[in-house]
């Protein structure tokens, strides 16, 4: 059996930004979900990692249109060189909005 993302790291937390699997691009969220679901994504796809948008994609494919936040550990931001994760998300990437 493959091992997930988080099992392959050294302990703690990834030490560079990623690049997802399915669409090649550099990963600036890191991001990981319970190891019982990541199971189930990579049977259904092949892949060991992937963004945050292609794991939704993946969960609008079965009909599934939330995100458990139960199920949800956010890891942080990765800084412009992908090699500092940042973990309190700075203020120019906060957007607010008016209604």
């Amino acid at each position: 059996m493959a091992k997930t993302p988080a099992e392959t790291r050294p302990p703690g937390e990834p030490q560079s930004r990623e690049t997802c699997q399915k669409c090649g691009m550099p990963q600036r969220l890191a991001w990981s979900i319970k190891h019982e679901l990541w199971e189930q994504v990579e049977a259904d796809t092949g892949y060991t990692l992937l963004c945050l948008e292609c794991y939704l994609d993946w969960k609008e494919g079965r009909g599934e249109y939330r995100l458990d936040l139960q199920d949800f550990l956010f890891l942080g931001i990765w800084d412009d060189d992908g090699k500092r994760l940042v973990r309190d998300i700075p203020a120019e990437y906060v957007t607010r909005t008016r209604r």
